[in-house]
């Protein structure tokens, strides 16, 4: 059952099955319509909720009697996610899902003017990211070299994708792109030969600017990472570095952070959904690939790799 409260901005799940203390919970949304409609939660002006991927959410249920918690184990209810309560509130949360809480967490960098750095502001244009549509700030979990995740409670590296982009700002001729959805997965089972991908797959959807017919990309990511390229599979699973001459991006360092540039065409090789429909479904990987061995052919499944 769910339950909308407008005036506490909060609505409640009530689950078919109890939650067990310790289990992982996540929680996800999706907007039934394509349009503003009362088959989906809105706000108090008409605005339907924007869709989300899964995300992490607290389990506070507590230990059975007896058992002593751990000091990572969570108290006593699960936690509800905020719901907007009138016109949307672009500082709370913008058009891909993610709270403007937990995107002001990211550290923000220097914009290439050399002003100070603003917090909340991954791209360094000097502009809060969660007032943004078209830029996305989250932090991911560290991924062991084969993309495989591990626990929630490791490490985690600051993020930021902006759409539309030219060297990372926002290009006023793609004004209109919008980010809906990054969300992170481990990576294939099966990688070419010496790939390592720090960060698993990253999986994110992105509507393109009016009269587009594809868009720009900037990915921005700790150095210490190691990457040197956006590795993404076509239509015939061969990966390429999307990041390179080649394919019209590059690899750069800005405010002390590494930019990824790279450009897919919607309905393109690089386009998941394969249709020219205005959205782009991209995933790939920022991945590390030794330098000598790109050209190769991998290993058996996978396809060629450049």
């Amino acid at each position: 059952n769910v339950t909308v409260d407008a005036r506490a901005k909060t609505v409640t799940l009530t689950l078919a099955m109890a939650v067990s203390h310790g289990e992982s919970v996540t929680v996800a949304y999706a907007d039934p319509t394509t349009d503003d409609d009362a088959n989906a939660i809105q706000d108090t002006a008409g605005n339907d909720a924007a869709t989300f991927a899964a995300m992490a959410v607290d389990n506070r249920t507590p230990a059975p009697q007896g058992q002593t918690p751990s000091a990572a184990s969570a108290p006593s209810t699960l936690s509800t996610l905020s719901a907007p309560a009138g016109p949307t509130d672009k500082s709370t949360q913008d058009s891909d899902g993610i709270p403007g809480s937990a995107k002001d967490q990211t550290p923000g960098i220097s914009s290439p003017a050399g002003t100070a750095p603003v917090a909340g502001d991954g791209n360094g244009d000097g502009i809060q990211d969660n007032t943004q549509a078209a830029v996305h700030s989250t932090r991911l979990v560290l991924s062991n070299p084969t993309g495989a995740s591990q626990p929630a409670d490791t490490t985690s590296t600051p993020v930021t994708l902006v759409a539309g982009s030219q060297d990372g700002k926002l290009d006023p001729d793609n004004s209109g792109a919008r980010i809906t959805r990054l969300a992170q997965e481990d990576a294939p089972a099966e990688l070419p030969q010496g790939m390592e991908t720090p960060l698993g797959l990253l999986s994110f959807e992105a509507t393109l600017a009016t009269g587009r017919s594809s868009q720009t990309f900037s990915l921005y990511l700790d150095p210490a990472l190691g990457v040197n390229g956006y590795w993404t599979r076509d239509s015939a699973g061969n990966w390429v570095n999307l990041s390179s001459a080649p394919y019209g991006g590059k690899v750069a360092s800005e405010g002390g952070r590494l930019r990824l540039d790279f450009e897919i065409s919607d309905g393109g090789p690089f386009d998941a959904d394969g249709r020219a429909n205005g959205a782009l479904t991209a995933p790939g990987a920022a991945a590390q690939m030794p330098l000598s061995l790109v050209g190769q052919a991998p290993d058996a499944a996978g396809g060629l790799w450049f």
